[in-house]
């Protein structure tokens, strides 16, 4: 039970580590593409940028609704394995269980591998 409840906490941290990464990337993309924008209907004497943006926005991509949902149950799902819930129950009501809890690849793990390897 303590090993199983340390993979979950490890598999919900490097879930939501890159869930938030996913979010800051998405900001990110947004802000560059209203700058770029921005740009380019001032050097061309263009306004294609609230249209662009307008458009834009109702892509999937760029909500933030549905990331933000599952960062928000990672959370709640850390605190229930820190609390004194049994951890086989919280596994049981994850949506993915090969291999202990959440079968997540820790990418930082696998590209230092990777750079071992060669």
């Amino acid at each position: 039970p303590l090993e199983q409840r340390t993979s979950c906490q490890r598999s919900l941290v490097s879930l939501h580590f890159n869930l938030l990464m996913l979010q800051n990337y998405v900001a990110l993309n947004s802000t560059a593409v209203a700058k770029i924008l921005k740009k380019f209907d001032k050097k061309y004497g263009t306004a294609i940028r609230p249209e662009y943006t307008r458009t834009v926005v109702e892509l999937p991509f760029y909500r933030c609704h549905t990331l933000g949902h599952l960062v928000e149950e990672s959370e709640r799902l850390f605190r229930l394995l820190d609390s004194d819930v049994s951890s086989s129950s919280i596994c049981q009501s994850l949506p993915i269980q090969p291999a202990g809890c959440l079968a997540l690849p820790d990418t930082w793990q696998q590209q230092r591998r990777v750079q071992e390897a060669a």
